[in-house]
């Protein structure tokens, strides 16, 4: 960056740029330094002996304008203690800054900066559960400290004790106040970014302006593979799966495993939800052709009537845990579709019949072959078995199935699995 007047810097922008495109750090190497390891650690060596740091020079536009004298202030004995246990806080002496912070709110229980850095302490000592009623308190009364609503839009999300989904929309919305918050006093801080994208996703609601807010956060750290993925998801939410997947395949060969998994993961979700656009496309021109011709009275079940069920019900087990291991660099993706949406109707009357709203459309999936179809459940509510018939309310589901020929549905079932909405 400094030496020969900074000749190389351009080297190191390339390296860092074809590392963030997924090339291997010798890969990397070699192209933008033009050298070798010897060579380079030779020239390192040479430059700290001579340990002159060069000097670069910047002529201004305009004139500083500096204060000419200084200003004192007295400082109240509670906000000197709190200053000191905030320094040592930041230094990780941790015993020594809770006994000034302690002081601190003491002296001056009014004063918010106290309780932001108690609650920083609680996190750092991993003692959440104190954490919280110290933020809470520091961001009521409008703290200035960003990290602090930060944390607290965090700790909200850890707790997730809903009675119900109304209770929890409003701790969601919540948190969404404090991260924004959080970026209209740091703008810069990419974390709250991200954590604003997923109460986006959580909420399915705000999803253009989340978008927007992850390209500027990209924008300040251009070489962040988890940001780059964290727009994909949202992109994706936003039915933009073309332009996600073309920001997320590069991403696939990442040499860091947990990346490389997850835009694996991304990627899988995008085949699949491209795979089933163009199903449902088919599906309905084929209800169209069935419609225009009079034809389809001897397809099976062409409409799934709600006075008879059957009685045979579906028997369950609770989901897997995830594979622990990471894919390997170019893992082929399994294409199998999927659809996600809510479960209102088990006909088990003729075989196995769903019925599937998802958004403003309504689709139908059949099989005859029941017993192939593995039911799980991630729901607490939802253990051994669910009734044939409607359900009311309808439940959240993500359906594997595969194609067929009939008109009358979107595919063939292969595995339900029952979703708590709670754990997205």
């Amino acid at each position: 960056m400094l030496a020969d007047s900074g000749a190389h810097g351009k080297q190191l922008s390339n390296y860092l740029s074809l590392l963030a495109a997924g090339k291997s750090m010798e890969e990397s190497f070699n192209q933008a330094l033009q050298a070798s390891y010897t060579a380079l650690e030779g020239q390192l060596r040479s430059y700290v002996q001579r340990f002159g740091l060069p000097a670069v020079k910047f002529k201004l536009d305009t004139k500083l304008d500096i204060e000419k004298e200084m200003q004192l202030e007295s400082l109240a004995e509670a906000r000197a203690q709190f200053y000191l246990g905030d320094l040592l806080l930041h230094t990780n002496r941790l015993q020594e800054a809770e006994t000034f912070l302690q002081k601190a709110i003491m002296l001056d229980s009014a004063f918010p900066g106290s309780y932001a850095s108690m609650g920083l302490l609680r996190i750092r000592r991993q003692r959440h559960d104190e954490a919280l009623p110290f933020l809470t308190r520091a961001v009521e009364s409008d703290s200035t400290n960003y990290i602090a609503h930060y944390y607290y839009a965090m700790m909200l999300q850890e707790e997730q004790n809903d009675r119900n989904d109304e209770a929890r929309r409003m701790r969601l919305e919540l948190m969404r106040v404090h991260l924004k918050r959080s970026i209209e006093l740091a703008p810069r801080y990419v974390e709250a970014y991200r954590m604003l994208a997923y109460v986006s996703l959580v909420l399915r609601d705000e999803l253009t302006e989340a978008e927007s807010l992850l390209k500027k956060a990209a924008s300040f750290s251009p070489g962040r593979h988890e940001l780059v993925l964290d727009l994909a998801q949202v992109m994706l939410a936003n039915n933009e799966a073309a332009a996600a997947r073309a920001l997320v395949t590069p991403v696939a060969n990442s040499p860091d495993s947990e990346v490389r998994t997850r835009a694996v993961q991304i990627l899988d979700s995008i085949a699949k939800r491209l795979q089933y656009e163009q199903d449902v496309r088919e599906y309905k021109q084929r209800q169209a052709e069935v419609a225009a011709s009079a034809v389809g009275n001897d397809d099976r079940a062409t409409r799934v009537s709600d006075a008879d069920h059957g009685d045979i019900a579906p028997t369950l087990k609770r989901a897997p845990e995830p594979a622990p291991s990471p894919p390997a660099p170019g893992t082929p993706l399994r294409t199998e579709p999927q659809v996600e949406g809510l479960l209102s109707l088990i006909d088990c009357s003729k075989g196995l019949t769903l019925r599937i709203q998802v958004g403003k459309e309504v689709v139908q999936l059949h099989t005859d072959q029941v017993t192939e179809v593995e039911f799980t459940s991630d729901v607490p509510g939802i253990k051994d078995s669910i009734a044939c018939g409607p359900l009311n309310p309808p439940v959240p589901v993500t359906v594997s199935y595969r194609r067929t020929g009939n008109s009358a549905f979107l595919g063939e079932p292969i595995r339900v699995l029952f979703v708590d909405k709670n754990q997205k």
